[in-house]
């Protein structure tokens, strides 16, 4: 995969910018440069973005990522092109984002999106739009996780430097992170936990045996285990104890049953006797209500009389309404004819009113008939003053319009002559600051300058520093070699001594056991005469050898210490001599910057006033440039509004002409009309008012004719009306007359029949009590069902008793209680002791089902913390399942790492993979050493210089990536970029990292280098700056010589 552009917009500092990679496809390795903060990785958080939806670091939310400075209407996207196999990938990705509506007021919030065009070789194209479809079509294309992404693209700053010097913990982190081994550690903490809940199980194992034992109710004659007895001792005396109490439990039931016999013949007995007792009550009382009901009988009679009375009375009174209705009706009749007459009277004296007024009314109809010709001659010349009105109107209106028109083109030629004149005094503010433009490129020359010499000092400060502290330890080492030399002499002369005394004393135990005859081992005199006498202390051997060895070591001390005290000088004079040519040097291109005369003594007062100067000049440019950016603004808001107010003015002059001309003709036509117009009329409003007068006169006339001809044609059809009702009701009158008296007959002859049993005032206080009479039949009907019953019932329970006699059930009850305690006790009894048999045969059974599942637990517990110890690393060599594959990954990553290394350090260097067992875990499995071959031995990667461990850092980075591709099967990408932190790396290792970096070029890859430091700017003419704006927006420019 080679990129080929990305478009960032409204995306970080960067408002909407295009960089395009195929600029440096003829400079492979080119330099990424740009103030800290101005967007450098912001390039390849879009670039990570666009393929995974995140930035490359991970630690950024996309929706984040949006500008500050975006307007609410725009939105934030990334665009990313890069080629494949000749085949053409476009990724546009937007995050979720908060926006202005188009339409109305408020926001609205944008869900993120994506979407993926891919071009083939002849120019086909296919797209997705579904984030779930692109996203899979790009790790399919890069089988590459975003970690792993950055991982081959960018090496980010000091990371892969910390990684080399990283204990095996840290390297554990991202190497699982970047090959995905977190399944083996998942399955090593798998087995860890199940370890943990096997381990717990055993635990409740043991404690719910504990718990079954405290369970066990032990009886008095059993002898009990003590309380830490093992479980299966327990269980063996509760066994025992078991077998012993089943015969009791046998006795004691046989005891419950007998009793429980007892209780249930004397329960039967009991229920018999109630029984019986209950039919003797039964009798008594049907015998007392028997007794009632014949006392009742001539009541009963009475009743039975009264009741045939009020059937009789039942089935007359019909007859006796009847007579009272047709007599009230009959009433009613009469007096509606009476009424209806009266009506009548009146009605026909309406009627001739109103014939009376309708006479009068024809009379007036001549007069109608003028008024009816005036209107239609005054309608037909209406017409002429409506024209004349409604051009009155024109008139008015035109005027009006002509001197708005008028005003309004004044004021807009006022508005166009103010607004020429603020364009031109713009114009000419403008001219003044032309030269800006040049000030800019000078001051940023001069910033640039002034940057180098500030780095440069920073430099000479640190140099000056080093050589203080250097002469410091000069001093101190000078003062050390004073002190050894002094103890050198005292060490040698106190050798000395000892080895005299030591001579001396050998001579005397030699002369002590000379003999005659024996020659002196110092004189060889065969004669003694004077044998030495003992002057001396005695001083032993191993005295005399640990002097020696103080004396050597102290000669060692002083020769190390004296070659130190030279190295330093050395150095210091070398680096004394380089700083002086460094600080004049630095003086001189001061001296150019500044055209001041400059030497090293005032060369730091002279750049701190130059800093000083230049910051006024950046602020006074600055001043001048916002003043020049708010004219340009202005006059860029003047010049569509100067357009704008010379339309509105040729429009406005053209209306005002229309205006006038539209006023002259309605005028012309106005005087016509006026000509046309009657002299009995002023205008159309005097007219209308005239004809109004004649139609109410007219209007009202004719209104009264029609309500007086509709109020005698309602007079005469309401005396008909009458009429006829009265002929109607004279007819019903003698028809219900004739009824009412029949029916009276008929009432009277059937209490004829009664009497004088029976008289009027008798039958209707009988009709009163009707409504009693099913009452009545009821309480007959029910005594005699009560009688009925009672008999019956005195008969059968006679017969059910027969013979018998009177229970006594109290005295069977209190025998049944006396044996219900009896058999209470004795089941109780028998219980109590069963429920402790039970509960300890219980506790027996799941005492011994748990002892055998704990025995199986405690064989797998064994196995299972084995092979979890193996997996987490809790071993003697401290490496878990999961270190052991990365420690696979990792050879593999030095095994192509020592290729490139070799190359860059002349074979002197190889990475070595420490395979054995470290103190700790964090020490153990991925630590990294170097052989140095001119050492002949295998060193610390922590004893490596700067530019070296950079060598060793990049070598690593690069395999890694290799590595990484290779073992996902995804594409091969053609591109790098370093940000490796070259501002820590001094100049000897700065030299031999660019040396590195130029030694990958090649190949077709394109090698991006990250960095602010000014010697890179200075070696690498190819070059993608990252300029910072004032207003918080980045800018990119593009370099491609020095």
């Amino acid at each position: 995969m080679r990129p080929l552009r990305i478009r960032l917009v409204n995306f970080g500092p960067y408002k909407d910018q295009t960089i395009d990679f195929e600029d440096f496809n003829d400079a492979p390795l080119f330099l990424i440069s740009g103030k800290t903060g101005s967007g450098k990785t912001t390039i390849f958080d879009a670039m990570c973005f666009a393929l995974f939806g995140r930035s490359s670091g991970g630690d950024r939310n996309p929706d984040e990522m949006r500008s500050d400075f975006a307007d609410q209407t725009e939105e934030t996207f990334v665009t990313f092109i890069f080629e494949h196999h000749g085949q053409q990938y476009v990724i546009n990705r937007k995050p979720k984002q908060t926006l202005a509506k188009k339409r109305g007021t408020g926001t609205t919030e944008q869900v993120a999106s994506v979407d993926l065009t891919v071009t083939d070789r002849d120019g086909k194209e296919q797209s997705w739009t579904k984030r779930g479809t692109v996203d899979q079509k790009l790790f399919d294309l890069l089988h590459l996780t975003p970690a792993q992404f950055t991982q081959i693209v960018l090496l980010p700053q000091g990371q892969f430097r910390h990684f080399l010097e990283a204990n095996s913990n840290d390297k554990e982190a991202l190497l699982a992170d970047l090959f995905g081994t977190d399944l083996y550690k998942r399955w090593a903490n798998n087995l860890n936990d199940q370890l943990k809940a096997m381990r717990q199980a055993s635990k409740d194992q043991s404690t719910q045996l504990a718990t079954y034992a405290k369970m066990i109710k032990w009886q008095d004659d059993t002898e009990v285990p003590v309380a830490d007895a093992p479980a299966t001792d327990i269980l063996a005396a509760l066994i025992q104890q078991n077998e012993a109490m089943k015969p009791e439990l046998a006795r004691r039931r046989q005891v419950n049953d007998k009793e429980s016999a007892r209780l249930s013949q004397l329960t039967t007995q009991v229920k018999t006797e109630e029984s019986l007792l209950a039919v003797f009550n039964q009798r008594e009382q049907a015998q007392l209500a028997l007794t009632k009901l014949n006392q009742q009988t001539a009541d009963i009679e009475k009743l039975t009389a009264h009741i045939k009375q009020l059937e009789w009375v039942q089935q007359t009174v019909p007859l006796r309404e009847k007579a009272v209705e047709t007599k009230q009706q009959e009433m009613r009749t009469t007096e509606r004819l009476t009424s209806t007459k009266t009506s009548l009277t009146t009605a026909q004296q309406t009627l001739t009113d109103a014939v009376a007024v309708v006479e009068q009314l024809n009379a007036q109809k001549p007069e109608e008939v003028k008024r009816q010709s005036e209107l239609t001659r005054l309608r037909q010349v209406r017409p002429l003053f409506e024209t004349v009105a409604t051009l009155n109107k024109r008139q008015v209106a035109q005027q009006q319009q002509l001197k708005t028109a008028q005003t309004n083109a004044e004021l807009i030629a006022k508005q166009l002559s103010e607004q020429q004149q603020l364009r031109d005094q713009l114009d000419q503010q403008l001219t003044t600051l032309q030269s800006l433009d040049a000030k800019q490129l000078t001051v940023r020359d001069q910033q640039h300058a002034l940057k180098t010499l500030t780095d440069q000092q920073a430099d000479l400060d640190q140099q000056q520093h080093a050589l203080q502290m250097r002469h410091q330890r000069i001093d101190k080492t000078a003062q050390q070699l004073a002190e050894l030399t002094a103890k050198q002499k005292d060490t040698a002369d106190r050798y000395q001594q000892l080895d005299h005394d030591w001579t001396v004393g050998q001579i005397q135990r030699l002369s002590a056991k000379l003999e005659d005859g024996e020659p002196c081992p110092v004189c060889g005199s065969t004669e003694h005469p004077k044998v030495a006498v003992a002057t001396v202390t005695a001083v032993t051997e191993d005295e005399l050898k640990e002097a020696d060895k103080q004396r050597q070591d102290i000669n060692q001390r002083v020769a190390n210490v004296t070659g130190q005290l030279n190295e330093l000088k050395a150095a210091q004079e070398k680096d004394q001599s380089a700083y002086e040519e460094n600080e004049l040097s630095w003086a001189k291109r001061i001296d150019q910057l500044t055209n001041q005369s400059v030497v090293t003594d005032n060369a730091r007062d002279v750049l701190s006033q130059f800093r000083q100067q230049l910051a006024n000049m950046v602020q006074q440019l600055n001043d001048a440039l916002e003043h020049r950016t708010q004219l340009q603004q202005q006059l860029s808001v003047i010049k569509p509004q100067l357009e704008t107010l010379t339309a509105q003015r040729d429009e406005a002059n053209k209306k005002v002409q229309h205006v006038q001309t539209e006023l002259t003709t309605v005028t012309a036509q106005l005087e016509d009309r006026r000509h046309d117009l009657p002299d009995q009329f002023k205008d159309l409003a005097s007219l209308d008012a005239h004809i109004k007068q004649v139609e109410q006169a007219s209007q009202a006339y004719i209104e009264q004719t029609t309500k007086q001809q509709d109020d005698q044609n309602k007079a005469q059809q309401n005396v008909t009306q009458l009429q006829t009702q009265v002929t109607s009701l004279t007819q019903n009158q003698a028809e219900q007359h004739k009824t009412a008296t029949a029916a009276q007959q008929t009432f009277d002859e059937a209490l004829n029949k009664r009497r004088p049993v029976v008289e009027l005032e008798a039958f209707n206080q009988l009709a009163n009590e009707v409504d009693e009479l099913d009452e009545q039949r009821k309480v007959h009907q029910r005594f005699l069902t009560d009688k009925s019953r009672a008999t019956a019932q005195v008969e059968t329970l006679t017969k059910q008793i027969g013979d018998q006699t009177r229970p006594n059930v109290e005295e069977t009850v209190k025998a049944r209680e006396v044996q219900t305690e009896k058999q209470r006790t004795a089941q109780q009894a028998f219980y109590d002791f069963q429920q402790v048999v039970q509960s300890n045969e219980d506790v027996a059974t799941k005492m011994k089902t748990l002892m055998g599942e704990s025995r199986e637990a405690q064989q797998q517990l064994a196995e299972m913390a084995e092979l979890a110890d193996t997996a987490t690393g809790r071993s003697d060599m401290h490496l878990s399942l999961e270190r052991y594959i990365l420690q696979t990954y990792l050879q593999k990553v030095l095994t192509v790492a020592n290729v490139r290394l070799a190359v860059l350090t002349n074979r002197r260097y190889q990475f070595r993979l420490d395979t054995s067992a470290g103190s700790r875990a964090t020490d153990t499995g991925l630590e990294i050493n170097v052989f140095d071959d001119q050492a002949g031995k295998v060193r610390s990667v922590h004893t490596l210089s700067g530019g070296e461990s950079f060598i060793a850092a990049l070598s690593l980075a690069l395999a890694l990536g290799e590595v990484i591709q290779s073992e996902a099967g995804g594409i091969t990408i053609e591109a790098l970029f370093v940000d490796e932190g070259f501002g820590s790396l001094d100049g000897e290792a700065l030299q031999m990292a660019m040396e590195a970096l130029q030694t990958i070029e090649g190949n077709n890859r394109m090698i991006g280098i990250i960095s602010h430091v000014t010697e890179m700017q200075e070696q690498i003419p190819d070059q993608l700056q990252v300029v910072s704006l004032a207003n918080g927006q980045s800018t990119i420019k593009y370099q491609h010589e020095l």
